[in-house]
C-alpha cells in the first residue's frame, strides 16, 4: 500500500473518531453524564489513546503549545490529550465549561486546518 493511501486512511479513521469523541464530550457537557455517554467515551478514549501518535505530529503545527514549567519534568498535553486523557468522561466534566468549549475549538480548527477540512467536502482529505 502506497504510504499517501495509509496515512489517508489513517487521516480518515483518526477524523471520524476525533467527531464522535468530541460529540460525546459536547453532549455531555451540555445535557450531563450518563452511563450510555460513559461507555462511548471509554470506546473512543481507548481507540485514541492507541492511535493519536499517529497523527500527532501533524496536528501540533496547529495547536498552541502549552508552556512548560521548571517544576513540570513531562511534556504537558496537548488540546487532544486534554479530551482523552481523563480516565472517565465525569472526571474529563469537572473542569469548566469555558475550558471544554476551548479544547473542542482549538482541536476542531486544528484538525480542520491539518487535513484542509471544509464543511462540504469532509471526504477529500490532505495532510498539511
Amino acid at each position: 500500500m502506497k504510504p499517501e493511501l495509509l496515512q489517508d486512511q489513517i487521516a480518515a479513521a483518526f477524523c471520524d473518531h476525533y467527531d464522535a469523541l468530541a460529540q460525546i464530550v459536547a453532549d455531555a457537557n451540555r445535557y450531563g453524564q450518563s452511563p450510555g455517554l460513559e461507555h462511548r467515551y471509554a470506546t473512543e478514549r481507548a481507540w485514541m489513546l492507541h492511535n493519536y501518535r499517529h497523527v500527532k505530529r501533524q496536528l501540533a503545527r496547529h495547536l498552541n503549545p502549552e508552556p512548560s514549567t521548571a517544576l513540570n519534568w513531562t511534556k504537558p498535553l496537548d488540546n487532544f490529550e486534554k479530551l482523552f486523557n481523563s480516565p472517565t468522561l465525569t472526571q474529563l466534566l469537572h473542569q469548566d465549561d469555558t475550558t471544554l468549549n476551548n479544547l473542542l475549538n482549538s482541536t476542531k480548527l486544528a484538525l480542520e486546518k491539518t487535513f484542509h477540512l471544509t464543511h462540504e467536502t469532509e471526504s477529500k482529505l490532505a495532510v498539511s
